[in-house]
């Protein structure tokens, strides 16, 4: 629940340090156009770069740590059965793992192809990316549903 509390609260504050507006004088007879440019996209970019960073620190110590108990495990003689049941991986998660990840990013892709057709940055286009993303969390259920039967 940190991790949780602590992620959200870095998302809303890079999101809200960003909150002021860009006025160019060229957009003053059209409100609702927003310039963006790169330099907006940098705290993005060095925030997913942090996160790639964790997630790589946190794999490599779960394999760290998976080692270890399987060294442990060897070293107390435990029974065979026991120590397969408890080291067996199950190629099943891997497999899911990977599906949920290609429907998140499929519904990223297609949220962001529908809002470049847009003339202009707005509230449709965060709705536009909650649905996609919604509807790409969906079909991951339905794709898990529908394959353990």
């Amino acid at each position: 629940m940190k991790k949780v509390c602590v992620t959200f609260s870095v998302v809303s504050a890079s999101l809200l340090s960003m909150a002021q507006e860009k006025v160019d004088s060229s957009l003053m007879h059209q409100p609702n156009k927003v310039n963006i440019t790169i330099d907006d996209a940098v705290p993005f970019a060095i925030l997913a770069l942090f996160l790639l960073i964790g997630y790589f620190i946190l794999k490599a110590v779960k394999l760290f740590l998976d080692t270890r108990l399987k060294n442990k495990i060897i070293d107390k003689g435990v029974s065979e059965q026991l120590a397969v049941s408890i080291l067996q991986k199950n190629s099943d998660d891997n497999k899911a793992e990977a599906i949920k990840w290609f429907f998140l990013l499929a519904g990223i892709g297609l949220g962001l192809s529908i809002v470049s057709t847009q003339s202009t940055l707005s509230i449709n286009s965060a709705a536009i990316m909650a649905f996609s993303l919604a509807a790409s969390f969906m079909g991951y259920y339905l794709y898990l549903r529908y394959s353990k039967k």
